[in-house]
């Protein structure tokens, strides 16, 4: 407990300190765990209140739509491997006057980490100030569990964090242009830091460059639509591109790995804005749906168009489940 305490001392002395440390490099120990910014998962909570919850790094198999319904507070949807909420509570906060204002805050989303998909679950202090956050990866590997110590104006500022029977702090400091954060073990070693550059969207501001100073000149930017949606993705993972129909819908998207070839897709949507179709240098797969009383769809069911013998015939394909439960 007390190497612990002292640690912990030496992680808010070196805080104040927070951009000095900027300039030099992270600890020359290797660390085995992959990190990754904080700041990113706390501003798609922020995003994800608006319902916008799709990237253009989303897995490819993932619906697009899958969360998308207005008059819902809670979507599940399940697949072989797979299993996601988004789930936004209604809270309520009380007027001068005695009245009653109702606010959403979003208590679970799915978000993209490195190129893997996870769960996000978020608990409150008081109405929206973030406690803390639990994140799940689809593909099984060990959570994160992360405790707000500090916050400032309701924003993290020290955050506790272990994986595993590993312990580290994250310090955060948000300013008007930019976001700085750095990683510490429980000794106060700083393990890796990072500086996110915002950009001014309406009233909004979003991460628009990501340096990482662990891994110098991989820098990530991010380009967004004057509606805050992402259009472009381009960093250590990749390069993504793309285009919207109508609202916040893919029609074209475009996805250039490290080391490979860019691949194209298109999204074909139907007049009750339905995916029917997704076609590219790779794939050609046709949906068709389950629909609630309300024409929600319950479940999406693929069908493959694979090439074989000069000849293109249809194979079942992945099925997806979503279970909905509306406002009243």
């Amino acid at each position: 407990m007390r190497r612990l305490f002292s640690g912990l001392l030496v992680i808010l002395a070196s805080f104040f300190f927070l951009r000095p440390l900027f300039a030099q490099s992270p600890s020359k120990q290797e660390p085995k765990t992959e990190f990754f910014p904080l700041a990113l998962v706390l501003d798609a909570a922020e995003e994800a209140v608006n319902g916008i919850l799709w990237q253009p790094d989303w897995p490819l198999d993932l619906p697009p739509d899958a969360f998308k319904v207005k008059d819902a507070y809670r979507l599940s949807m399940e697949s072989e491997g797979i299993s996601l909420v988004f789930f936004r509570n209604t809270v309520y906060q009380i007027q001068d006057d005695g009245s009653a204002l109702a606010s959403l805050r979003v208590e679970e989303f799915p978000f993209v980490i490195k190129n893997k998909i996870a769960q996000v679950k978020l608990s409150y202090r008081g109405l929206f100030e973030i406690s803390g956050i639990v994140i799940n990866f689809q593909s099984g590997e060990e959570s994160w569990k992360l405790e707000v110590l500090e916050s400032d104006n309701s924003y993290p500022s020290l955050v506790r964090s272990s994986l595993g029977e590993s312990w580290f702090f994250i310090a955060l400091s948000r300013g008007l242009n930019e976001i700085n954060e750095s990683w510490y073990d429980e000794e106060g070693t700083l393990l890796g830091a990072y500086r996110i550059s915002l950009a001014a969207i309406g009233e909004r501001r979003r991460p628009a460059l990501i340096h990482d100073f662990s891994l110098p000149g991989e820098d990530c930017e991010l380009y967004y639509d004057s509606r805050c949606l992402m259009t472009e993705k381009s960093g250590p993972e990749g390069i993504y591109k793309v285009q919207y129909y109508k609202l916040d819908l893919p029609r074209y998207l475009e996805r250039g790995y490290t080391g490979g070839e860019t691949q194209r897709y298109s999204f074909q949507w139907d007049e009750r804005d339905l995916l029917v179709r997704l076609a590219g240098d790779d794939l050609d797969s046709r949906y068709e749906y389950t629909l609630d009383e309300r024409g929600n769809w319950t479940e999406r069911r693929e069908c493959c168009m694979v090439p074989g013998l000069g000849l293109v015939y249809p194979a079942p394909g992945t099925v997806f489940k979503r279970g909905l439960e509306y406002f009243e």
